[in-house]
């Protein structure tokens, strides 16, 4: 007998059909790792249905891109929290359903607007007497994130704006977010290992990037046992995996994102 769903939060994933080749390694590690998940899991796609009973399929067609694709899904949605995902965020270790349940209750008691469960960017103060939460501050970069985290469902469709793509979304809705009177918590970083040793749900990521493969993913899978076909898309380029590496050292991503911002406006400027 199956156990009784959480009618409180679920797991929305966001995408579309051009990223379906991502569907099955995704939904193989995430029932893997979260085999006792209590929430409702939702896919959002543009037409296709995922063919798994544990999954439930939100088909919007025709496409409007990112924004108002989750618009139109979120008016389907009768929960009042949501736990953000997207195809590529490759579990890769135990998710923790009380530990998640706590954080929800959390959200609950603080009335707050997201506790991001994978901290990019992370707190960056205090928030009350908690331990292992802090507050994102109005300002920061990024505050507004598409990483893995718990949402309350009216401020989450509050933040959205018809037409925006994913990306605008974590740039413009953060300084939309300025104005917003509920807090915008996250789980702390860790020192040394930021993400992987704090992360509640932790996953690949992010395994899609420009529309190709991300250039670990290939030894990833392997070393998971997941069968994936990755003939749809082609793989990013060796300089580009470097880069990914790069962003991921403890202490010298953030010299390294700060140089390659600065890179990317100079091309920018010159073209």
């Amino acid at each position: 007998m199956s156990a009784p769903r959480d009618k409180k939060c679920a797991i929305l994933i966001s995408s579309c059909d051009a990223y379906r080749d991502a569907w099955g390694p995704f939904f193989e590690l995430f029932f893997r790792y979260w085999p006792d998940c209590p929430f409702p899991v939702f896919l959002i796609s543009t037409g296709k249905i995922f063919p798994d009973a544990r999954v439930t399929t939100i088909p919007i067609s025709p496409d409007r891109g990112w924004a108002s694709n989750m618009l139109t899904a979120l008016s389907k949605y009768p929960h009042p929290f949501l736990l953000y995902m997207q195809e590529d965020y490759f579990l890769k270790r135990p998710v923790s359903s009380l530990r998640v349940q706590a954080l929800i209750d959390v959200m609950q008691k603080e009335r707050a607007a997201c506790l991001m469960l994978y901290p990019a960017p992370g707190p960056n103060s205090r928030y009350k007497n908690y331990r292992d939460i802090g507050a994102i501050r109005p300002g920061t970069p990024y505050r507004v994130s598409l990483q893995a985290g718990i949402w309350n469902t009216e401020v989450f469709t509050r933040l959205l704006k018809k037409g925006e793509r994913g990306a605008e979304m974590e740039h413009d809705g953060s300084a939309r977010s300025y104005d917003f009177s509920e807090p915008f918590l996250s789980v702390s970083r860790g020192v040394f290992f930021p993400y992987d040793k704090s992360a509640v749900v932790d996953y690949f990521s992010t395994g899609i990037t420009k529309g190709r493969w991300h250039g670990g993913v290939r030894r990833f899978f392997a070393a998971q046992g997941v069968s994936a076909d990755l003939s749809h898309r082609p793989v990013e380029s060796s300089a580009a995996a470097r880069r990914h590496f790069l962003k991921s050292l403890p202490f010298l991503s953030p010299l390294v994102r700060f140089a390659f911002r600065i890179e990317y406006k100079l091309k920018t400027l010159f073209e």
